[in-house]
């Protein structure tokens, strides 16, 4: 909708960046090539070595995975954005925005799925075997990556329609009290 965008897409008249937007943009260009490099890196190491194939690799390389998926796609989508672009298209912006909620959060649910089998190895040392197999780590890992994509297809779906001003404030408030109740029932799990 044209709040998501307006900050983005409507705000910004002009396509003249000022140092400031220029300087933003170029150390967002360097995080995310770093971030693609190391990330590939990880890969590429747990890929080519059998001792590093674990369960808790397997999650690793799923947020490796995410991450290169953010340096290579959402950063760039930000920086485009952040710059105007596109300009006057409103479900490309949508899109855009998509896009990168979905990878950012394919990025937030990986860390979060490490952060829950370092749990289980710590806590529950003599049940860990049990709960973290290698299939099971599969299944949590490709159920974090639906539930990012459908977050990401949600917002592309439920923001379509434009909104004037005063309602797109509250179906922000409405929506980011949403999100809080989702992660909160995430995190009490």
């Amino acid at each position: 909708n044209t709040l998501l965008c307006s900050g983005y897409a409507w705000r910004n008249t002009s396509l003249l960046l000022d140092l400031n937007a220029s300087l933003r943009a170029m150390i967002n260009l360097i995080i995310a090539a770093l971030s693609v490099v190391g990330n590939l890196l990880v890969c590429a190491a747990v890929g080519l070595d059998r001792k590093l194939r674990t369960v808790t690799n397997y999650f690793l390389v799923s947020l490796a995975v995410a991450d290169v998926c953010v340096g290579a796609v959402a950063i760039p989508c930000a920086i485009l954005t952040g710059v105007g672009l596109p300009r006057d298209n409103l479900p490309l912006c949508l899109v855009m925005l998509s896009v990168l909620i979905m990878l950012t959060q394919s990025s937030i649910f990986s860390l979060l799925a490490v952060a829950v089998e370092r749990y289980v190895a710590i806590f529950m040392p003599f049940r860990y075997q049990a709960l973290m197999t290698p299939r099971n780590a599969v299944l949590v890992i490709v159920v974090t990556w639906l539930l990012a994509f459908l977050i990401g297809l949600a917002i592309l779906t439920l923001q379509g329609e434009p909104v004037n001003q005063s309602s797109g404030e509250n179906s922000t408030v409405l929506y980011t009290i949403l999100w809080l109740l989702v992660y909160r029932l995430v995190a009490s799990r």
